[in-house]
């Protein structure tokens, strides 16, 4: 009898191991059982584990964030018209405001004032999970002077994600930044870069210093991750610079122009590639350029002709390319005013997302990221160690109590094309 509920459970769990998150969040209430399993960190890692090692992984819906709110919303890439507004649902953060996602995680600063002093909290969030934790700074002294933090995760190659911390060398706490930043003493500044590792619960110390030309540090407006290295452009050097967290070593990459004669410029990350938009006011031209994985050329991806009724809207607006697994339905998600909008890369159509939900109406403190949903875990895992050249299935269970039904789980790495 024992064999035969061993059996059944592993056929349970094999067939859950295949099915999409929005499936799983469902089934975790059909029983106590289920949801101790599609709860289980080793079932949740597997998950994203086998997600993102099958197939190439696209952004599913755009996540909408108010400032100091515990709700986010998730709009699906695939709404199409107001009847569709119903698949809209909200997400739990902790309260604070949302500075970055990638690949399915959030990085939410918190700002808390008390009199003339201002306590800063930064936490990992994956909001499919409803889980998050605390950044913990090694000291009291990098923790106060932090200029920006970044987040950096990349599934399929690991499931462990980074933060990447930039701070003056010049200044301990974030009080002094001002009179630093507006000296005209100081050409250029030299700023610190520490790196975290969820795997190994520590910090990178003393650090990777480096000089800035640009007298600033990359902030998330400016700055993407992408294919293990952050990416943001120096004016000043008329470069790429990207910082490889492996090696923790800045080099540089050739920028398809020269800076002085665009207006507006952005990077942004989307489906495994990094793209550089930049409009040509005069001639109503937006260009987004392709960077190749071995970092030395740039490729024309998109020209698109703007009549005068949007061109105004990419110049003055903020806006970020969402990569589709079908190019043709490559989108540019853009917010201004109070509407959100989706331009599609191909065919030149707008959408207008304000319509179809009045709580999209936007808002000063309104803010919105490519959101990809998966099960990953943001409180690392003990001993847990993977093979990244095999799959990892969750094999073998035994109860413990009689009623409880608690799950013990061992590893094995079978290949996936076998099943």
């Amino acid at each position: 009898m024992a064999n035969i509920v061993a059996t059944i459970e592993y056929l349970v769990h094999e067939i859950l191991l295949r099915l999409p998150v929005k499936s799983l969040l469902r089934f975790k209430c059909v029983s106590k059982q289920w949801l101790a399993l599609i709860s289980e960190p080793y079932f949740c890692n597997s998950h994203t584990l086998r997600l993102y090692r099958t197939s190439r992984v696209f952004p599913s819906s755009i996540l909408h964030a108010l400032s100091d709110s515990r709700n986010c919303q998730v709009i699906p890439l695939k709404t199409i018209n107001v009847s569709d507004s119903f698949k809209f649902h909200n997400v739990n953060v902790p309260i604070g405001m949302v500075i970055q996602s990638s690949n399915g995680l959030l990085l939410i600063q918190r700002i808390t004032l008390d009199g003339d002093e201002a306590e800063v909290e930064y936490f990992v969030c994956n909001p499919t999970t409803n889980k998050s934790v605390p950044v913990i700074f090694p000291t009291q002294q990098l923790s106060s002077s932090v200029i920006s933090l970044f987040i950096c995760f990349e599934p399929w190659k690991s499931l462990h994600y980074k933060l990447v911390s930039f701070r003056s060398k010049n200044y301990e706490s974030i009080d002094d930044m001002s009179s630093l930043v507006i000296s005209t003493d100081i050409i250029y500044n030299e700023y610190v870069i520490n790196v975290y590792s969820s795997e190994t619960r520590s910090w990178s110390e003393p650090g990777f210093t480096f000089t800035s030309h640009d007298n600033t540090p990359p902030y998330q407006i400016n700055a993407v991750y992408f294919n293990g290295s952050l990416y943001w452009p120096s004016y000043i050097l008329s470069k790429c610079i990207y910082f490889d967290l492996d090696s923790q070593n800045l080099m540089t990459c050739p920028m398809p122009f020269d800076f002085e004669d665009k207006r507006s410029l952005k990077f942004c990350e989307s489906g495994g590639h990094l793209y550089f938009l930049f409009y040509l006011r005069d001639d109503s031209l937006l260009k987004i350029m392709d960077l190749n994985e071995e970092n030395s050329e740039w490729s024309l991806r998109y020209q698109i002709k703007l009549c005068d009724s949007y061109s105004h809207i990419l110049f003055c607006f903020t806006y970020c390319v969402v990569k589709q697994e079908n190019d043709k339905d490559s989108l540019l998600l853009i917010w201004y005013n109070d509407k959100v909008m989706l331009y599609n890369l191909v065919d030149s159509t707008f959408r207008d997302l304000s319509s179809y939900s009045p709580s999209l109406m936007i808002e000063t403190s309104s803010y919105f990221f490519q959101h990809y949903e998966n099960l990953s875990c943001v409180d690392p895992i003990k001993n847990m160690k993977i093979d990244f050249d095999v799959g990892v299935v969750l094999h073998g269970y035994s109860h413990v109590g009689e009623r409880d039904h608690t799950l013990s789980v061992h590893l094995v790495w079978p290949d996936y094309d076998r099943v």
